[in-house]
């Protein structure tokens, strides 16, 4: 599941500095692979608790945070395991490794793709078929390819995101999952096996049809043929835990003002996405499991769930039936990450050596670390070096095609969510002007130097990491993507929806808008001390002054209060996600009543010149602060934030 945001412009700081690191598809012209792993280290139990120990200390002081749980397996066997910090601060209670519970976010899908697989292996699921057969509700045909499992599956189905009512704040708040997906399914924006853009509704609706085509609730179905079988005895999908394993569960932590606040127990009406609780011991069991073939009665399924399922070119990783693929370090390897508001963990098997890694962090400020987290492992257990030299003679004539503002295609397009677009996942692209790209956040453009290596292909020149261009039929760059990262793709955007343009029409509407209340402060004191204009003048000039005081007031207060709810870590998302929108809803009604007085407040700028009222310096100013109020409805009709868009 996605997190539940922190302050969006550091979270895109530390998404790119993690994500910057060796990632390689098929070795392409251009880079030279020297990949030795140094594997007689990595099956030395000693070894590996002395390396994971530093790093793992090492992050705790660094990040702040309070716990973390830690498994390796090989080769059938668990090499390492451990607990590191608390699982309560307060009550001093230490990671227990074999029973304390974590929350594993999106790791939970690995489990639902298990039980679509076994599912598909009985014969009861066509992964082929349109899931409109198998659901008692309609996903709408915008388009005319239906949605199969295999595009939840790949995250290609085409869905915008959203979290509106993801969560619950007690148990009796919890919607059955048919409820909650047939009342709150998101826009199809794209068609289907095109673009992947991760998808917590599409993992739920595949959760869903396990629950309609076995007769059982989703946990049920986990618990019986997935935990059980394995012995995995301290995990579980529902919620609240039960009373045997809630006593075991650590506290997720917020870092704030140097000091570690425990949060609560986030239950969500989306199971499937995002629901289970776990220990390093069963996840070990799990890990196992999936290399041995243990979740299946027949090996092809195992060899199915771990064979290419999509990706945007066969030269290139993307996704199997369950896990994101990533060739690094001379390995094919098989992973998927997982984050709740506090809890962030990663998942992740190296097939070929029967490897495999779970660590989990209980602490918000472990947003994205368990990218760098696993390659600061890869960089020790299977050192790869790559040379990148090579720079295209003529690239610099081409460079222009491929520049500029790049966001996210996991947003929502449709609901007042899209203004997460204002803050949330930017990157730019320039060209260096000597033969390369250089990639980055808005507020650190030059961060990455990316070198063409094969046509649409960019290799960055330090440590390897690939990105791929997508173009359109017309020969337009359309999408970026980092191939670390099969399902965050990005879309190229234009001027009128790239965020620097936003940003300079908000602080120009907020100074106009000021300036109103300002100059109608101003104007009551003078009012109350000067005579002589004629009654219907000063009645026109008082009701077209008040109006403009009253619309900016609106405006500019309400921007002010949005801000504040909205840079709160448990602000805009925290009320979307678990429906607390009244403080939200005041403020939508506050802009829709500015935005209907804003037809008055035209009126009275064309009677001004009409009539000549005021000083031309003064008419002047009232029409650009009515130009700056419809400026400012058209942005928050372009946000969805006009009017109550759920």
């Amino acid at each position: 599941m996605k997190a539940l945001k922190n302050i969006a412009l550091l979270i895109v700081g530390s998404f790119l500095a993690f994500s910057i690191k060796p990632v390689a598809a098929q070795p392409a012209s251009g880079l030279i692979a020297n990949s030795t792993p140094n594997l007689q280290s990595s099956s030395d139990p000693a070894e590996i608790e002395s390396f994971m120990d530093n790093l793992f200390k090492q992050q705790m002081v660094e990040y702040h945070i309070a716990g973390i749980t830690a498994v390796m397996v090989k080769d059938g066997q668990v090499l390492y395991q451990k607990g590191y910090g608390y699982s309560d601060l307060e009550r001093q209670i230490p990671v227990d490794p074999t029973t304390t519970l974590f929350r594993i976010g999106s790791v939970t899908k690995l489990f639902t793709w298990t039980a679509v697989l076994q599912l598909y292996e009985q014969g009861k699921l066509d992964l082929n078929a349109d899931i409109d057969i198998y659901l008692d509700f309609h996903i709408p045909d915008t388009f005319p390819e239906p949605i199969t499992l295999k595009h939840l599956m790949s995250h290609t189905a085409g869905f915008e995101d959203r979290l509106y009512e993801i969560g619950a704040t007690s148990p009796d708040q919890l919607q059955p999952l048919g409820m909650y997906l047939a009342t709150h399914i998101p826009a199809r924006v794209r068609p289907v096996g095109q673009i992947s853009a991760y998808s917590n509704y599409g993992t739920d609706l595949a959760g869903y049809i396990v629950e309609r085509i076995s007769g059982m609730p989703y946990a049920d179905y986990i618990e019986s043929y997935i935990l059980e079988p394995l012995g995995m005895d301290q995990t579980t999908a529902k919620q609240p835990l039960p009373v045997g394993l809630a006593m075991n569960m650590s506290n997720g932590y917020h870092f704030q003002k140097n000091a570690s606040q425990p949060g609560f127990f986030e239950l969500l009406s989306t199971q499937p996405s995002g629901a289970i609780s776990s220990t390093s011991a069963d996840m070990a069991r799990f890990m196992i499991a999936c290399m041995d073939g243990g979740l299946f009665s027949h090996e092809s399924t195992k060899q199915l769930m771990q064979s290419r399922l999509w990706s945007y070119d066969p030269r290139l990783t993307g996704f199997t039936y369950g896990f994101w693929e990533l060739q690094s370090h001379g390995q094919r390897i098989l992973f998927h990450p997982g984050a709740t508001n506090q809890f962030h963990s990663l998942f992740m098997l190296i097939p070929d050596q029967r490897l495999g890694l779970f660590f989990s962090f209980n602490t918000d400020t472990a947003l994205n670390l368990w990218d760098k987290t696993l390659y600061d492992i890869l960089d020790h257990y299977f050192p790869f070096q790559e040379d990148i030299s090579a720079v295209p003679v003529d690239f610099d004539a081409r460079a222009s095609h491929f520049a500029g503002t790049y966001h996210l295609a996991r947003s929502s397009y449709t609901t007042i969510e899209k203004v997460n677009h204002l803050l949330e996942e930017w990157v730019v692209v320039r060209p260096s002007g000597d033969g390369a790209l250089l990639f980055g956040s808005p507020l650190q453009p030059q961060k990455v130097r990316l070198v063409e290596s094969q046509p649409l292909v960019f290799v960055e020149s330090q440590y390897g990491v690939q990105l791929v261009f997508l173009e359109d039929d017309q020969g337009r760059i359309t999408h970026l993507i980092d191939l670390h990262m099969p399902a965050q793709a990005y879309e190229k955007v234009s001027w009128v929806a790239n965020p620097s343009f936003h940003y300079i029409l908000l602080i120009v509407c907020s100074v106009l808008f000021l300036s109103a209340i300002l100059t109608g402060i101003a104007g009551s004191i003078i009012y109350f001390f000067r005579k002589g204009h004629s009654q219907s003048q000063i009645l026109f000039a008082r009701l077209a002054h008040w109006l403009s005081f009253v619309i900016s007031a609106i405006f500019l207060f309400a921007l002010v209060g949005f801000a504040v709810i909205y840079l709160d870590s448990n602000g805009f998302d925290f009320m979307v996600g678990f429906g607390q929108m009244s403080t939200i809803n005041l403020i939508l009604a506050a802009w829709l009543a500015g935005a209907i007085l804003t037809v008055g407040l035209i009126a009275f700028a064309a009677f001004a010149w009409i009539k000549r009222y005021w000083s031309t310096a003064s008419r002047i100013h009232y029409t650009v602060v009515t130009l700056a109020a419809l400026a400012f409805v058209w942005f928050l009709n372009y946000w969805n934030l006009l009017g109550f868009r759920y």
